[in-house]
């Protein structure tokens, strides 16, 4: 198996199958909600998530709007609280990377498969070709303060808006970008122009466009740490900046010489944990204040530095027990709510002052917001997300369970199976087990999964977005072993037809049709031993995919030739037929010696499944133009399969799957 061929996903989730659970968070957290993994906003430049106005360079649209796919928006309109990211008429922000726009993914250095990016334009001139965004319609500049005092732009209810007031709770920021500016004028070199996205912003005229919120993230060119321009100019530092109670900005970077990072796309993520923060005003006495902030580079953490009131530690710094009201109060202010990609000019933009398109790059892929400090469990899973869109390796996976060898799972000897052994395929198959932890590291491992769905680039495209033309047939190799371990709590390996995304799977939430081989049944495991083969036609609304709901559960199959059992091979086969756009014909087939096949029944004796276009499990197919409103672009894309397995107590059992000789197939029907 090849990264060439396949895209790799390292674990289980994306930002919305986390939202609203994170058992694995052991601080004290106030009683607002916070410690849940609330998931405020989730924007990416994917089909079907922006909406373009006006052409630009006549060969794509400028942006007009980015969705918020967090689930917080699902109303259109301002008369919910909306968090869709609007562009004014100031700026020309377009959609581009991978065949969109007027620049390939190459001119960006933008890996991963299939992906898009957001960058400015040289329609306008000077300052408007930077990216300004916010979560509120924007005729012009001059209006963004009213709307930072509109609280129907907030993203949640503002308890106050006392900017005296230290900021409440937690938060935590993730964002993939990239910053590159060239040229002559020392704007592209100055640190003091940076490329962020904010969360919470600033609630005041002055400070309106981005940057000077608590908190800004984002990269910064070199510099020294006080905005001198002495630094070499070529080289990245991360930035966190955030606007303290005692009316100053507070800059932190990464540390130099060695901080300076390449012209590419990085993973930056940060974590902000108020746990003792102040619920009222400074006036008339004093405030505590116990708060860190935690930063983070493609999951590792990073050495900040800024003023003499911060102690810097590797990759936190923090101030207890602020008590001095006049000077001393250097926590975060409490803000509004709203949120910003980019900024006006000098204001988290990154000024861009060169017109070629070609020199400067600068580009955010995906941004997303928790209204919590996550888990160290979930933050690395929520990096690990960000690596695998776009290929990145992740640094740092101390508190990420792994299967060994990595996604790919670890090669091996077929000769080492001394019971029922495959021959005639070949040295090797893949075994998937749980990796071995260092002592004080053992508890991590409750959800382990990984996948693995053929690039939009492999053989030409033949098996990424295929129309209803073609037929799809998906078989594999599949084995376990040890499914009776004392902490085995659920476990499989599944073959996945038509799925929306290779990410946020779950253990057992598949979104797309699934042949399964293992021990999970409608999303919980069934207490067995003996693996079992399932269909899963899950719910495929956007907001429900992979969901039981609406009569979208697990299939029981079985054949009378077919003895299941641990240790014992058999291969396993989906095909999915379309009949044009009215309805898929799903059979399953099982078989022992991998020419004789059996074909495989439920309960009532059925062979085959139609799956209705107007049922809630029906995935549509890239050709099909009139896809319904229940999601925002066609979701039978990736073709691949998924392994998953779960334990009770989050430390590593002897469970193993095995996989061998896994093809897909497509034939023009």
């Amino acid at each position: 198996m090849t990264a060439s061929k396949f895209v790799f996903v390292g674990q289980p989730h994306d930002p919305y199958t986390i939202s609203g659970s994170d058992p694995y968070n052991s601080f004290n957290r106030p009683a607002d909600g916070a410690g849940n993994a609330r998931l405020a906003a989730w924007y990416n430049c994917d089909i079907g998530n922006f909406v373009t106005g006006t052409l630009v360079d006549n060969s794509n649209g400028s942006l007009w709007m980015l969705r918020d796919i967090s689930g917080n928006s699902k109303v259109p309109g301002l008369d919910s609280v909306q968090r869709n990211l609007y562009r004014g008429t100031d700026h020309r922000p377009i959609i581009t990377g991978s065949g969109l726009g007027p620049f390939n993914a190459s001119n960006h250095h933008l890996s991963g498969d299939a992906q898009n990016c957001l960058m400015g334009s040289n329609e306008l001139d000077g300052i408007q070709r930077s990216v300004h965004l916010q979560n509120a319609p924007m005729e012009s500049i001059s209006n963004l303060a009213s709307n930072d005092a509109n609280s129907l732009s907030w993203v949640s209810g503002s308890k106050t808006t006392d900017t005296n007031v230290g900021m409440e709770g937690a938060r935590s920021i993730f964002v993939s970008m990239r910053l590159k500016n060239e040229g002559n004028d020392g704007y592209q070199a100055d640190q003091d122009y940076p490329f962020t996205v904010t969360y919470p912003s600033c609630g005041n005229a002055d400070n309106r466009n981005g940057e000077r919120g608590p908190f800004s993230l984002g990269l910064a060119h070199g510099g020294e740490e006080w905005g001198t321009n002495t630094s070499p100019h070529n080289g990245k530092r991360m930035m966190v900046l955030y606007y303290r109670d005692n009316d100053g900005d507070v800059r932190c970077f990464n540390e130099a010489p060695l901080g300076y990072w390449p012209d590419t796309f990085h993973a930056l993520s940060m974590t902000y944990d108020n746990q003792n923060a102040t619920k009222s005003s400074h006036t008339g006495g004093a405030s505590t204040a116990n708060w860190k902030i935690n930063a983070y580079r493609n999951s590792l953490p990073v050495i900040m530095i800024t003023g003499s009131d911060v102690t810097k530690r590797t990759g936190m710094w923090h101030h207890e027990n602020t008590t001095d009201q006049d000077t001393g109060r250097s926590y975060p202010r409490h803000y509004r709510p709203t949120i910003f990609m980019g900024g006006h000019d000098d204001y988290g933009g990154g000024k861009i002052m060169d017109s070629n398109m070609e020199n400067f790059r600068n580009a955010i892929h995906e941004y997303f917001v928790f209204d919590d400090a996550l888990s160290d469990i979930r933050r690395q899973q929520m990096e690990r997300y960000l690596c695998d869109r776009l290929d990145l390796k992740q640094s740092s996976s101390s508190h990420l369970s792994e299967f060994r060898g990595g996604p790919q799972g670890q090669a091996y000897l077929h000769t080492r199976l001394t019971t029922n052994t495959l021959a005639g395929n070949g040295d090797y198959c893949r075994a998937y087990s749980q990796m071995e932890r260092t002592t004080g590291r053992e508890k991590v491992d409750y959800e382990t999964a990984a996948g693995a769905f053929l690039r939009s680039t492999a053989d030409n495209g033949a098996f990424y977005r295929v129309p209803s033309t073609s037929a799809i047939r998906l078989e594999s190799w599949v084995r376990a072993e040890n499914l009776d371990d004392a902490k085995h709590d659920g476990s499989h390996i599944a073959l996945v037809a038509k799925a929306t995304s290779p990410f946020g799977h779950q253990m057992d939430s598949i979104k797309g049709y699934a042949l399964k081989f293992g021990t999970f049944k409608d999303g919980a495991h069934v207490s067995t031993a003996t693996p079992r083969l399932r269909l899963s036609l899950r719910n495929s609304d956007q907001w429900k995919d992979g969901g039981t709901t609406e009569s979208c559960g697990d299939i029981d199959l079985s054949h009378g030739s077919i003895t299941m059992a641990v240790d014992k091979w058999f291969k396993i086969r989906i095909t999915v037929t379309p009949s044009g756009h009215a309805y898929d014909y799903i059979q399953c087939q099982a078989s022992l010696d991998g020419s004789t096949w059996h074909t495989l029944q439920d309960g009532s004796s059925n062979t085959s499944w139609k799956v209705m276009r107007e049922d809630a499990n029906y995935r549509y197919w890239c050709n099909d133009a009139d896809f319904s409103s229940r999601v925002r672009s066609q979701n039978g894309i990736h073709n691949g399969y998924w392994v998953a397995m779960k334990t009770t107590d989050g430390t590593r059992m002897d469970t193993r799957y095995y996989i061998d000789g896994f093809t897909c197939m497509v034939d023009t029907i």
